[in-house]
Formats: C-alpha cells, sequence, structure tokens
C-alpha cells in the first residue's frame, strides 16, 4: 500500500494542473507531462516550430517536452502546433488575415496556429517570446531564456496581428546563411530580397535583382556589358541593341542617343521588343526548380542612374503632363500590368531625378504592379517630414499611397562611408528610424524592406544588432517604446555591463540630438561628425571599467561594440596625434578583430579579410605622419620662395573632413559637387581688389592622385582666403603683413591641390602652395 501511494504522490506531482482560472501549469520541478503535437504529415515551418518550441521549453524549464503526431498523441496534456484537432473549429472564432497566429487554451490543452503558410509558425514564436519570455537577439544565434523549473502559463486567448504584410531586413551581408535565416524567421521577418535566406518563409520571391532594366535589353553584347553583375539571359548575349537600335536608348540633355543611363519607354517598337523580352523571360523563370509553387513576383526597375528617363520630345511632354521625370516608365508598365494580370510586376521608385515622385493621376495602378520606394537622397539625421528635403519624401510616399497600398519602402537606417573612414562612427539613430516606422504604418503600405548593411554592421560594431533587433520588433507593431526595446536588448546582450552600456547608448542619442538642433544634418555624402575627442575618451573610460564586469559572451558582444568608438578615436587621432591613446586603441582593435575571425564568419570586402584592410589602415596612418614631398610641379620655384599652407583641420567642420590615404596628412577638406556641375574656388579679399575666381569642369580633376590648379598671380592681404563652393574658406595671408609694403605688393602663384573622387562627385583639397610670382 505504502508503495502505491508514493506512486499516485508522483503521477499527481507530474500531472498538471489549473494552477487558478487563467494559468495553466506546463513544467514542475523541472518535470512536464505535456507533449507538443504536430499533424502527421506537417509542413516544413511546423516541423521547425514543433522543434524550437520544445529546445526553448528545454532551456527554460529542463524539462523535456516530447514531439508526436496526432495519431500518436495523449488524451490530453498537449500543445497542438497547427490548424489540427479543435483549431480548424476554434479558428473560425477569429476573423484571421494571412500571418494572423492564435495562442488559445481548451482545458488544460494549448493550441498554437494561424492562418496562412506561416500563421502556426508565428503562434509558435508568439508563445516562445510572449508566454516563457525568451528572445531572439542577433544573427549569430544569440538567445536568451529565462529560467523556470516550476512554468505557468496564462490561459487567455493572445492574437497577434502585424501591421506590415511584408516585413523585412538586408540579409545577403550575412555569411552564416543558417544561423541567419532562423533569426530573421523567429523575429518573423518573411521577405528577402537576395532569395539566398528564409525560403520557406517568404510571401513571395523576387525574379531579378534590383536596377535590372540591362538585363532586359543590352546595350552591347555580353562581353561588353555596362553593369558587370547583372547577367542578361543566353539568348539575349549576343545581343547589341544600342548598336542596332539606338533609338530605343535615353536622348542627353544634349539630344545625344547614349547607351548608359535609360530607355525611351515612349517609343513603339521600344515596347514591343522590351515586352517580348520580359515575358519570355519570365516563361522560363516561372518553371525553374525551386520557383513552382511560389508567388513569383518580376523586377522590371531602371539603371542606378540618377538622370531623367529621357529628354527626347515625347518623353518630355509625358513627363510634364503626369509631373515626374518618371513618368515613361511608370506608363509602360501600368500597361504592362493590366494586359498580363497573372504577372506580379515590381519595380523601383527611386531618387527624385528619376522616378521616387509618383504620377499625377486618378487611375490606381493595378494590384499585380508593386512599388519599392527607395528615398536614398533622404536627409539621414533627421524622420520624415522634419526638413525640406525630407518633407519631399514624405509627401512622395503619401502620394504613392493613393495610387496603391502595394508599396515597399526600401529604406536606409545608416549612411554609407564615403569619406575615407575605416567604419561608421557610433550612433543611434533609433529615434528617427521608429517615427518613421510609425508613418509607414499609418500610409497602410504593404511592407518593408530595410537595406541594413552600414553603420558598423558589416563589422558587427556598433549598436547595429540592437537596431535589427529593435527594427524587426517595430515591424510588427509600431506603437511600441523604441526605447524600452533597446533597453532591453542592451540588458540582454552585455550582461553585468549593461548599465555602463546603457549610459553610452544614451549618451550617444543625446549628442545626436544636439547635432540635429543646431541645424546641421547628414546623408551618404556628408555623415555624422558631431562626436568630441573629449566625449570619446569619457566613453573609452566608461566601457574599459565595464569590460572587467563581463566574461564570455557578454564581454566579446562590449569588445565588438568598443570596435566603433576605437576607430572613432583613431580617425580623429589624424588631426591631433596621440601615439599613446592610438596604441591603446590600435592594440584593442587588433585583438578583437582576430577573436571576431576565429568565432564568426565575416563578410570579406573587395576580397580582404576585415584583418587585412584594419592593418592597411593603421599603416596609412602610420605613413601618413609626415608631410608629403611637394609636387614635381614647384620645382620652377626656388624651395624658400615657396609656402605650403595647411588648413587647420580642427577649425572646420568635421562634416568636410575626409579621409584619404593619397592626401596629405591622410586627410582633406572636402565639398560636393553638385549634378552637371563645375569645381569653383575664390580669393576676394587680396591686393588688387578685384576677385579672383578659378573654375574648373569636374572632369578636368584629376581623379588618380593630387594635381595641382593654378589661379592667376595675385596680391595677398592678411585676410586673402581661398573660399571652396561657398562652403568653407582656406586662409591664406599669413606670407604678408599690413605694416610690411613689400609683402603687400608681392605677387603670388596660387596653387590648390585638389582630387576629384567621381563615384560620389566629392573635390578634396589638401593644401594649397604659394609661389612668389616672378617680378
Amino acid at each position: 500500500m505504502k508503495i502505491i501511494f508514493h506512486m499516485l504522490l508522483l503521477t499527481a506531482a507530474l500531472l498538471p494542473r489549473l494552477v487558478s482560472a487563467r494559468e495553466i501549469e506546463l513544467a514542475k520541478d523541472g518535470k512536464t507531462s505535456y507533449s507538443i503535437v504536430t499533424p502527421d504529415n506537417p509542413p516544413q515551418l511546423e516541423r521547425l516550430a514543433a522543434a524550437d518550441l520544445q529546445y526553448f521549453l528545454k532551456q527554460v524549464t529542463g524539462a523535456d517536452f516530447k514531439i508526436v503526431t496526432k495519431s500518436e498523441a495523449p488524451a490530453d496534456n498537449r500543445i497542438f502546433v497547427g490548424m489540427i484537432d479543435q483549431a480548424a473549429k476554434l479558428v473560425s472564432q477569429h476573423k484571421l488575415a494571412d500571418q494572423n497566429s492564435v495562442i488559445q487554451c481548451v482545458g488544460n490543452d494549448i493550441y498554437l496556429y494561424g492562418k496562412g503558410k506561416q500563421g502556426s509558425l508565428y503562434a509558435a514564436y508568439e508563445f516562445i517570446e510572449n508566454r516563457l519570455g525568451c528572445r531572439f537577439l542577433d544573427v549569430h544565434g544569440f538567445t536568451y531564456s529565462p529560467k523556470k523549473a516550476n512554468l505557468t502559463v496564462p490561459t487567455e486567448t493572445h492574437i497577434a496581428r502585424y501591421a506590415f504584410p511584408v516585413r523585412s531586413l538586408m540579409t545577403y551581408i550575412y555569411p552564416d546563411t543558417e544561423k541567419a535565416t532562423l533569426f530573421f524567421l523567429r523575429n518573423r521577418q518573411n521577405f528577402d530580397l537576395s532569395g539566398q535566406y528564409n525560403k520557406n518563409g517568404n510571401v513571395y520571391k523576387l525574379l531579378l535583382p534590383a536596377h535590372s532594366m540591362p538585363m532586359l535589353l543590352p546595350p552591347f553584347k555580353y562581353e561588353k556589358r555596362i553593369v558587370k553583375h547583372l547577367h542578361p539571359p543566353v539568348w539575349l548575349r549576343d545581343k547589341a541593341y544600342f548598336e542596332t537600335n539606338p533609338e530605343y536608348f535615353s536622348q542627353d540633355e544634349h539630344g545625344k542617343r547614349v547607351p548608359d543611363r535609360h530607355l525611351c519607354f515612349t517609343n513603339p517598337d521600344l515596347q514591343k521588343v522590351l515586352t517580348q523580352n520580359i515575358l519570355r523571360l519570365y516563361t522560363e523563370l516561372k518553371d525553374k526548380p525551386g520557383n513552382t509553387g511560389r508567388t513569383l513576383v518580376l523586377n522590371i526597375s531602371s539603371y542606378d542612374k540618377a538622370y531623367k528617363l529621357c529628354y527626347c520630345p515625347k518623353c518630355m511632354e509625358v513627363q510634364k503632363q503626369y509631373k515626374t521625370p518618371g513618368a515613361p516608365l511608370f506608363l509602360y508598365l501600368i500597361d504592362l500590368a493590366k494586359k498580363h494580370p497573372e504577372i506580379i510586376f515590381f519595380t523601383d521608385a527611386y531618387q527624385r531625378s528619376l522616378t521616387q515622385i509618383p504620377p499625377v493621376m486618378e487611375e490606381k495602378l493595378p494590384n499585380n504592379l508593386i512599388v519599392n520606394i527607395a528615398p536614398i537622397n533622404a536627409n539621414f539625421s533627421h524622420s520624415w517630414g522634419a526638413t525640406g528635403l525630407n518633407r519631399l519624401t514624405r509627401d512622395d510616399i503619401l502620394n504613392w499611397s493613393k495610387l496603391t497600398k502595394r508599396i515597399l519602402l526600401w529604406y536606409y537606417p545608416n549612411p554609407y562611408i564615403r569619406d575615407g573612414r575605416f567604419m561608421a562612427d557610433p550612433s543611434v539613430a533609433m529615434e528617427r528610424i521608429a517615427k518613421d516606422i510609425l508613418f509607414l504604418r499609418d500610409c497602410g503600405i504593404e511592407g518593408t524592406y530595410f537595406e541594413h548593411d552600414a553603420g558598423g554592421l558589416t563589422e558587427h560594431t556598433n549598436f547595429t544588432a540592437l537596431q535589427s533587433y529593435v527594427m524587426l520588433k517595430l515591424f510588427q507593431n509600431p506603437d511600441r517604446d523604441h526605447k524600452k526595446l533597446a533597453e532591453e536588448f542592451i540588458s540582454l546582450y552585455y550582461g553585468n555591463a549593461a548599465p555602463a552600456v546603457q549610459k553610452y547608448y544614451t549618451a550617444l542619442d543625446l549628442a545626436h540630438r544636439k547635432f540635429i538642433a543646431s541645424g546641421k544634418t547628414w546623408n551618404h555624402s556628408y555623415s555624422q561628425h558631431y562626436l568630441t575627442l573629449e566625449q570619446m575618451k569619457k566613453w573609452n573610460d566608461l566601457l574599459e571599467k565595464a569590460q572587467k564586469s563581463v566574461s564570455g559572451e557578454y564581454a566579446f558582444h562590449l569588445r565588438l561594440l568598443r570596435l566603433g568608438l576605437d576607430a572613432a578615436i583613431i580617425e580623429y587621432l589624424r588631426m591631433d596625434f596621440d601615439q599613446q591613446l592610438f596604441d591603446e586603441c590600435k592594440t584593442r582593435m587588433r585583438a578583437t578583430i582576430r577573436e571576431l575571425e576565429a568565432k564568426r564568419q565575416v563578410r570579406k570586402v573587395r576580397r580582404k579579410s576585415f584583418s587585412e584592410r584594419f592593418e592597411q589602415w593603421i599603416a596609412d596612418i602610420e605613413n601618413n605622419r609626415e608631410a608629403k614631398p611637394f609636387p614635381a610641379e614647384l620645382k620652377k620655384f626656388d624651395r624658400k620662395n615657396i609656402v605650403a599652407v595647411e588648413p587647420e583641420l580642427k577649425k572646420y567642420d568635421s562634416q568636410h573632413l575626409k579621409s584619404d590615404r593619397l592626401a596629405n596628412y591622410g586627410i582633406a577638406l572636402s565639398t560636393h559637387l553638385p549634378e552637371f556641375g563645375n569645381f569653383i574656388a575664390s580669393i576676394s579679399k587680396n591686393g588688387d581688389n578685384k576677385e579672383l575666381v578659378l573654375k574648373i569642369p569636374a572632369g578636368k580633376i584629376n581623379r588618380e592622385n593630387y594635381a595641382l590648379y593654378k589661379f592667376s598671380a595675385v596680391k595677398l592681404v592678411p585676410d586673402s582666403a581661398v573660399k571652396i563652393m561657398g562652403v568653407f574658406s582656406i586662409p591664406i595671408g599669413k606670407v604678408t603683413n599690413y605694416d610690411d609694403l613689400n609683402s603687400l605688393n608681392q605677387k603670388w602663384d596660387v596653387y590648390l591641390s585638389l582630387r576629384y573622387d567621381g563615384r560620389f562627385r566629392n573635390i578634396y583639397c589638401d593644401r594649397i602652395f604659394l609661389g612668389k610670382a616672378a617680378k
């Protein structure tokens, strides 16, 4: 009897119970009697849902939750995954749209189900996050699971409806595709532009890459193709349409047909040939392995060139009528989509000078045409609506949303590095990102595609991992507080160092707010230089103390975070060198990068590893400690008759400072040229009492190295300065004195040392030379 009694007690201890009317006990003292039940032949995503549910229940409770199929399931104490048993009846209680998911309890059973291919998977992840308290924190597999040997869960029904039907961050930059795919799936991402990740979890598959037009109507044969990474189908590789039909291509502003801009979409013959090529290629692609049974979307988008589509009279007439430079392309695509409703088409609204501005028209766009708005010209320091340029972007998005809701927003969370720095400065930017996501939700658009590959992400530094996590949460529900999400991430990702990291995060955010309050801005051409060396030293000390409080993965995460700060300090030291601080940052960075490459797969850039690029960067800085030799053109002067003017770099707005290994001391002043613009410099205050102007077409300025460009000889005064593009001035009058008449009468040849970076239309000036002119 005693043995039977003890057995009854043991059995009772293992049985689940309704702890209250509102809770179910799933585990007690690390034991459970619950099973996870799947359909007899579960689809791949439901198998993943069951496996992840089992894994995280084990992580939380220590208990083993068996996975069984419906035909093997016990009579009760079950967690159902998928549309099985009563779930098929329960679903009628809720008005569910595609991807909506439900957690529902009936007696002691729990049902995790949803509508559509991903619905039940999302129900499992809602349960793991909102019932177990787990978090999926980064693309490298780092997760958080609380420890609860005794686990109870509430019985109230939980329904998840996400704000955007399509949710996506850029994925191609992650070499470890398996871990990255799992991270994005767990955080409910459901679209991958590259097609390499998350194949079963995508809402649709995009056929053809961005800016696909050269693939569809190649101007030259394959071996002479203009865009090297785009590969036309085999049957188009011998075509050279520009040679046979130049009238198919854009007419430039000078009336000349050009092969490397866009197409003349008002040309009826061009429309016919292009349509034939598009339809043939789609027919081939839709039946390829991996495409059958999937929702396919065909990308038809213009060249990545910020010029009007075409300047021919017919195209200009259409552009004027519809009040957008993109009108010829839009009208062609609207007609194509109407004639072929069986195909879903996709096109870019990109660059205000090209296709970002929507057409002014009463008619709605066909439902099988998706518009991908990519406001690359926006101001990246402010949210939409906060500045003149961004208000234009906001209005474009609003006006597109009146024509269609089938919109994806290709968004740039961080600017790219276009000033020669090794990596991006530390930044937060979440306030702007969160506001913009809310705005997109209110516009009712279909989804997001955020080009999140800058800001230090490929170097695994700064707060880019935090940004990924928070953005994916806001894609689900933009009303969530981004500050609380960031606090949660920091507390779980940095362990005991979290309080110091939170101070650093808050201080960066405050520095950013002060920067934009001053009226300044940044974009892809002008970066967010607003940090001072004094600030960065304080943050370095703060994080150094925090480093001693953590070990293991927490310590590794903190070392990675510090990479961006160390790099920013070293960049600043180019202007005010401190050997001890330079060596400290350099040594720490080298050790962290080596550790990173040992622990994770790290993407190469231009075939160079992270370590190789780091060592080259450090060598460039160390080799630029001395001034570069005088240019050979100055040999005609006696050395004592030449004065080198080196700008006092610390006195200039840091947005105009560009790291350039070819420059004197590895750093130069920079200004941006407008499209089709000339470089203009002037000397207004001089002894000749007339403004001296130097005007040079951008194409005439050397791209490979610094070269000299000369003003005519001029008398100088102490206040003389060279003004560059009306943006900043470089004083050159120190060779004169008002008390020295000879110095005021001396004429000088003034040479600017310039280089042109044609990729971003930036002019670099590293120094000015003054040579005493012959009398």
